[in-house]
């Protein structure tokens, strides 16, 4: 990792030098250009010719976050630092997107989930003693476009991103996390019409290990739960087998997914149009003992509408997605023959089905001259279902809202940002039995705390706001101190009122 963290930095100093051959008096904003192309929402690099601004940016960046009302998972207190830089830059024969960053995190307190992903993978392990974590995380983004015909432009793009996480106090855990995404594309642009076409193959590995240990000599005995679905799983000492994390011959609990898949897009003058599928396989464990295996697919359609004016011009833009997962339990069996002990898979057993569908829309209305105003609403819809022991089966049923307005003003030297967002969410939940022969003394384990805690944070009526002040002091630099807070609508609570507040502070050069 420590010669990682040395390739990053190069790289982002690499970017930031290079960025002094384009140094301009009236830099473009790096965010406000990636939004007007919606080529760059998409997964084909060479929509990204469909433009012509050459825009970059480096910053500097340190965040702070406090408060009683968080995830299970989250900290009391939170803080990060970090390095990012971004460019798009379009020369004679070919165009280059790109981008570096560097974030180190530390939250104090946390327990719960040991991913670093939490709800990533179908299975996730959580833990009860509260400590300090810390997180790296490296993120790398690469993408070319190269026109090989007058209509005519090949390319590809890839997505990188390490990260590895740590918990230091009893009971001790690792998380170390990759994942990786290359897509290749195709663009055809008609020769006399406003019209672009384009193809995109799709790949995606992630894989995540989780590994614990107890260092020292303590009186303690450290538990943990290995969460299957909805909090049903198994709880005991960590170090139970059944638990996953100490298996012999396994190191941790190894977790991958791969995604094979298409995305087509199409543009006609001021429409653009992106559909994508994604088939996804997944397994835990390795060699002899694969644990489970998931499958599942995403689809995601995107369009897009842009309307010129001769003051200020309109964006639409409307979204759409489902995935749905299914995880499979092995029936594993240990052999022994001729003294030789083998591990047999008499098959699996369907232990969790999820399905997550939500739909987006967004109007932008820009100003220019640094000034927009943006207003939207998310919805999406959870459906879960858990049998891990038959003959218990249970459901649940998570729909949230959000609505947003978000909006820049540009006075001079200075620009006043903000961002004002409400969410609700719901709940609806059902547990029954596929035959009455059974006894409630059998019925499988649940971590009800949890649960109950993850429910109230997810369905509780909130308020968002996020404020920044940016002063852009010379050449394209910037300093821009940000404050960022969450109200729940019920705000008194055990343990007095109920929020979590904070602020940071960006450094930053716009070329």
């Amino acid at each position: 990792m420590n010669r990682l963290s040395h390739i990053f930095r190069f790289c982002l100093l690499t970017v930031v030098f290079c960025g002094l051959g384009f140094l301009s008096l009236s830099a473009q904003d790096f965010q406000n250009t990636l939004r007007r192309n919606p080529w760059n929402g998409g997964r084909n690099v060479n929509g990204v010719r469909m433009d012509t601004t050459t825009v970059s940016y480096a910053q500097l960046q340190s965040d702070a976050i406090s408060g009683n009302y968080r995830q299970t998972y989250e900290g009391s207190t939170e803080w990060s630092v970090g390095a990012i830089a971004e460019s798009i830059t379009h020369l004679e024969k070919f165009s280059m997107i790109g981008a570096f960053s560097f974030e180190h995190f530390t939250g104090y307190d946390m327990c719960g989930s040991m991913s670093s992903c939490p709800g990533l993978f179908p299975l996730d392990v959580i833990e009860f003693t509260p400590g300090t974590k810390n997180r790296q995380t490296y993120s790398f983004t690469g993408g070319i476009a190269v026109p090989v015909h007058k209509q005519v432009s090949l390319g590809a793009k890839m997505d990188f991103t390490s990260r590895n996480y740590v918990k230091r106090k009893d009971l001790r855990h690792t998380d170390y996390f990759l994942d990786m995404t290359v897509a290749p594309s195709i663009l055809w642009i008609h020769p006399t019409k406003p019209l672009s076409i384009g193809a995109s193959y799709v790949f995606r590995k992630v894989s995540e290990t989780i590994d614990a240990e107890e260092l020292g000599i303590t009186d303690g005995v450290y538990s943990a739960f290995l969460n299957k679905g909805i909090y049903y799983g198994l709880l005991g000492n960590w170090d139970n087998s059944s638990l996953l994390l100490n298996v012999s011959g396994i190191d941790g609990l190894p977790q991958r997914e791969i995604s094979n898949g298409f995305a087509l897009q199409m543009a006609y003058g001021a429409l653009y149009l992106e559909f994508e599928y994604l088939f996804k396989n997944g397994s835990s464990g390795e060699k002899d003992r694969v644990w489970h295996k998931s499958d599942g697919d995403e689809i995601k359609i995107g369009a897009a509408y842009t309307i010129k004016g001769k003051k200020m011009d309109n964006y639409l833009r409307l979204g759409w997605h489902n995935a749905s997962r299914t995880n499979n339990e092995a029936v594993l069996v240990s052999v022994t023959e001729g003294g030789v002990s083998t591990v047999r898979n008499y098959g699996y057993n369907c232990i969790f089905i999820q399905n997550i569908s939500g739909i987006s829309a967004e109007w932008e209305m820009d100003f220019r001259q640094g000034r927009y105003l943006r207003a939207g609403a998310n919805w999406e819809t959870t459906a879960s279902t858990s049998s891990v022991q038959y003959p218990y089966v249970r459901a649940q049923l998570y729909d949230a809202l959000e609505l947003y307005l978000d909006s820049r003003v540009k006075l001079g030297a200075f620009e006043i940002s903000a961002r004002l967002s409400g969410s609700d969410g719901w709940f609806e939940d059902a547990a029954w039995t596929v035959t009455d022969e059974v006894s409630s003394e059998d019925e499988p384990y649940r971590l009800e705390e949890y649960d109950t805690a993850s429910r109230n944070y997810l369905s509780a009526a909130r308020i968002g706001l996020d404020l920044g002040l940016r002063w852009t002091f010379w050449r394209g630099m910037y300093a821009e101190p940000v404050f960022n807070g969450i109200l729940p609508l019920h705000t008194v609570g055990s343990d007095g009122y109920i929020y979590r507040l904070g602020g940071g502070l960006r450094f930053g050069w716009q070329f």
